[in-house]
């Protein structure tokens, strides 16, 4: 299947940083793809600098060419990023599917309470 690869990318004074730690600063070591990550054939980088991974990116533009219709999530923060952009994903009407082993959160209460907000509001399918 395609392989979509959206990760963080931020200025060193990116305004996102009044509400979070400094993260993901462009050409950084947090910026990078992990090892891990990379031994896969990924079709598409995309940087984003919001929490919404379909906001100001070509994310539906890609995959509106490439006819996706179900798309399968895994990234960090399960509260954040993941919920933000599966709350716009959904909304455009795709299957969307969450792999709990591949989501994470420094708040686990966070993390729970997405989860199960985007399975019952959105109704994407936790597996």
């Amino acid at each position: 299947g395609l392989i979509i690869f959206v990760r963080d990318c931020h200025e060193p004074d990116d305004k996102e940083f009044k509400y979070y730690p400094p993260h993901c600063i462009k050409n950084s070591w947090g910026y990078e793809i992990i090892e891990e990550l990379s031994r896969s054939p990924i079709d598409y980088i995309i940087d984003k600098s919001t929490p919404n991974g379909c906001l100001g990116t070509s994310l539906v533009e890609i995959l509106e060419r490439e006819r996706v219709k179900d798309i399968f999530i895994v990234g960090v923060s399960t509260s954040i990023c993941v919920m933000e952009t599966v709350s716009d994903l959904c909304d455009r009407d795709y299957e969307v599917y969450i792999h709990v082993k591949g989501v994470a959160d420094f708040d686990e209460k966070a993390h729970s309470f997405a989860l199960e907000r985007m399975k019952k509001i959105f109704g994407a399918k936790i597996v």
